[in-house]
């Protein structure tokens, strides 16, 4: 069995995966302001580090939108439709009333093609627009 480099990025993403698991364990305490500071932008910047070493000159920006497109809005579109469904149903049994669950699905719907996401889902379109930003700044084309 060979003995594999440990890479300095693969360290700071997984330090940044312990701290999002402690920031969601500490529920509005210190720690979790510390750590809600920092942790995200680490992941955007790690991320966005390891795709400029991946793109090289060659490769084509209208493939690389492609690709983010089918990794990333793809499933963003299928989460979010799957949160209308959660949503809908989740109001509907709790409330008992049909235009109560579909105003919160109607709610859910602008926040996603607003690009905000519904709860959890706001990082996978910011993730798309900062890697497609990032495409521009560096010059790539």
């Amino acid at each position: 069995m060979t003995k594999q480099r440990i890479n300095y990025l693969d360290v700071a993403k997984g330090i940044g995966i312990l701290l999002m698991i402690f920031g969601h364990i500490d529920r509005g305490g210190i720690i979790q302001t510390w750590i809600y500071s920092f942790h995200m932008p680490l992941f955007f910047i790690v991320s966005g580090i390891i795709s400029y070493k991946k793109i090289s000159e060659t490769t084509v920006l209208k493939n690389d939108i492609v690709k983010k497109i089918k990794g990333l809005l793809y499933p963003y579109f299928m989460f979010s439709l799957l949160t209308m469904i959660y949503v809908f149903l989740v109001g509907l049994v709790l409330n008992h009333n049909v235009l109560q669950a579909l105003s919160q699905v109607k709610e859910c719907f602008f926040e996603t093609i607003m690009f905000f996401g519904y709860g959890n889902l706001w990082f996978i379109p910011c993730f798309f627009l900062s890697g497609v930003v990032f495409r521009f700044l560096c010059g790539l084309k």
